[in-house]
């Protein structure tokens, strides 16, 4: 049910049916009753200029109502105003009006801090996450490129010696992507994928203060590219733990002392 902002009077039920206004005029009953609804809606705590009553309502009227009672008649007169009786006994002050105002501010206040509190909760949170993807898609990327491809050359007469292998370098070194020499590096990297060139100046963890429909395609397209990679490597991994006739289906197998090891997949060698 929406808020309903109007000020309402107290009227009992048995209010025509007051002595005092037994002895008056249908009209005078009338206006008091305006009197009355009209100090609530002005806030005025039941206190009216006689200008303001002389353009209201007849002055035999008024007259009418401040002489209906010898001790408590309606309307008490004084040099410039009418005053109803009993007003602030049944009807709401204005101060009480104003006090109630202010604790509502003050409650719609604390609650816009907590909601500004929540938001910025959320977007550390949001911001967290994404830094942390970002960083994690920079492993997956460093992962994926490895470092310089060695070959190993068993030295025959040495017994095994290793060495770098000239035949499987590069050809042209300068054509290789650099490997970045930190993670923040690699991050920032990963996040040029998910920026369009307009932000491509925001670093890595945080996003654009408008939403921006070429980000988020690139954002999902490097989520999905990163879910992929994820999924091949994880049936890569199921399908060498499936080949493999040492380890058991988690990919684990028995060394000394009763411990298990995780499986290299390796083919056992020999004595020689």
């Amino acid at each position: 049910m929406p808020h309903d902002p109007r000020v309402y009077a107290v009227i009992t039920h048995d209010f025509a049916d007051s002595p005092k206004l037994q002895v008056v005029s249908v009209e005078a009953r009338w206006a008091l009753l305006e009197m009355i609804l009209y100090s609530c809606r002005m806030q005025t705590d039941g206190v009216l200029s006689k200008r303001l009553a002389a353009a209201k309502w007849p002055l035999d009227v008024c007259l009418e109502l401040a002489s209906n009672d010898d001790e408590k008649p309606s309307l008490v007169e004084t040099e410039n105003e009418w005053i109803i009786h009993d007003f602030l006994e049944h009807q709401t002050s204005k101060a009480e009006i104003e006090a109630r105002r202010k604790q509502k501010q003050e409650a719609g206040r604390k609650g816009g801090l907590a909601r500004g509190a929540a938001k910025t909760r959320t977007a550390s949170r949001s911001q967290a996450r994404a830094k942390a993807r970002a960083k994690a898609g920079a492993k997956q990327t460093l992962k994926q490129n490895g470092s310089k491809p060695k070959a190993e050359i068993r030295n025959k007469k040495g017994g095994g010696g290793r060495e770098n292998s000239a035949a499987n370098a590069p050809e042209n070194s300068a054509e290789t992507t650099p490997i970045p020499s930190s993670l923040d590096e690699l991050a920032a990297a990963h996040a040029a994928r998910t920026r369009c060139p307009k932000h491509q100046h925001i670093p890595a963890g945080e996003w654009a203060d408008e939403p921006c429909r070429e980000c988020q395609k690139l954002r999902e397209g490097s989520e999905a590219q990163e879910a992929r990679a994820a999924e091949a490597e994880k049936e890569a991994r199921r399908a060498a733990i499936d080949a493999c006739t040492q380890c058991d289906d988690l990919g684990y197998v028995k060394v000394a002392n009763g411990t298990v090891a995780k499986c290299t997949h390796q083919p056992m060698k020999g004595p020689f």
